[in-house]
């Protein structure tokens, strides 16, 4: 099946791209989908190369600079370097330009505070969950393809056609993909265990006024969740107020609240703190769920228990986003490209 006769004609292509995307998005393989940016250099050579296609022995590979100008094909005799994708990709689909600078960024980041931690992610669940990933992109694959042209695709063929990989080295690339995504959710879970920690509830309201009114109908013994649905302006109103992750200080929009609201007993309610958005003033109203002390402790001395606590309690994308926002500001992430994509 020809590549192009399964992507479409050229007037959808963003209807294309987008479900395209999305598809990917599903199994975990969206950076797949930057290739699909390359159809316009049919007609061009790569440079024929030894090993992995990902993997280069060149000593450039080392040397930033030389790399962005380093030829990864050729086009009338004239070389198409790293530089050059860059400035098309960025172009032609400035959103997937910068999701995939900010995948490079969280990746590095992650592999940084795993090292740092000595976090490690036990070898037979990468496997496990990589079998379990391919199985499901052949599986949307051959989906997709019967839908768009009446006929399935081979998945080890449009592996070559399309990346020029076997099923064997593009599983090496998912690997790695889901290795990271692991050490994600166990870097999660320990800074959850390291540092004191608490699970809230929100009230947010625009005025002092509201404020008060908030705080004698919980004096008064009606349930936080209640007033919450009723009162609050904060996008878990309709949940009650619950905020799905463990909070630890860094979380809170100040170091008083923080204290304050850390060393509260489980039960009671806390403010309001007054805080700034958007130009005008709004204040926070927090009911302490649950305290979950810290055990400053290393990370080999926790594993077992967290291992089985993401059995029982995986990682929620509430939670991941939270992580990828403070680690992003730990780091001292800056980028003249805007835009952050989920996991």
């Amino acid at each position: 099946v020809d590549l192009r006769r399964l992507l479409g004609a050229p007037h959808q292509k963003a209807e294309r791209v987008e479900r395209l995307r999305q598809a990917a998005r599903q199994v975990g393989v969206a950076g797949l989908l930057v290739v699909t940016g390359l159809l316009h250099l049919g007609a061009c050579s790569a440079p024929a190369e030894d090993g992995e296609p990902w993997q280069s022995s060149d000593p450039l590979a080392s040397d930033p600079l030389a790399q962005r100008e380093q030829a990864i094909g050729w086009l009338d005799g004239e070389p198409i370097t790293y530089g050059d994708l860059s400035r098309f990709l960025r172009a032609r689909d400035a959103l997937s330009f910068s999701r995939t600078l900010d995948g490079l960024i969280v990746d590095r980041i992650t592999r940084t505070e795993a090292d740092t931690n000595r976090v490690e992610v036990p070898v037979a669940l990468v496997e496990r969950r990589t079998r379990t990933r391919y199985v499901a992109f052949e599986t949307r694959l051959r989906e997709a393809t019967k839908e768009r042209t009446g006929a399935e695709i081979d998945p080890r063929v449009w592996l070559q056609r399309t990346l020029g990989l076997t099923p064997e080295q593009f599983q090496v690339y998912l690997r790695g993909q889901i290795e990271v995504e692991l050490l994600q959710d166990r870097l999660i879970r320990y800074a959850e265990f390291r540092e004191r920690s608490v699970e809230v509830s929100l009230i947010v309201v625009e005025d002092a006024e509201a404020a008060q009114d908030v705080q004698r109908r919980l004096a008064a013994g009606e349930p936080f969740a209640v007033v919450a649905k009723e009162r609050s302006k904060h996008a878990t109103a309709a949940d009650g107020g619950r905020i799905d992750h463990r909070m630890i200080a860094p979380d809170f929009e100040d170091p008083v609240t923080a204290k304050v609201v850390l060393e509260a007993p489980s039960g009671k309610f806390v403010g309001p703190f007054e805080a700034q958005g958007d130009g005008r003033a709004f204040f926070r109203i927090y009911l302490v769920e649950k305290v979950n002390d810290g055990r400053p402790v290393p990370y080999s001395q926790l594993a077992p228990e967290i291992e089985k606590d993401l059995q029982k309690r995986p990682v929620s994308v509430g939670e991941y986003v939270h992580w990828r926002r403070r680690m992003q500001e730990t780091h001292g992430c800056l980028t003249s490209v805007g835009g952050v994509s989920p996991r």
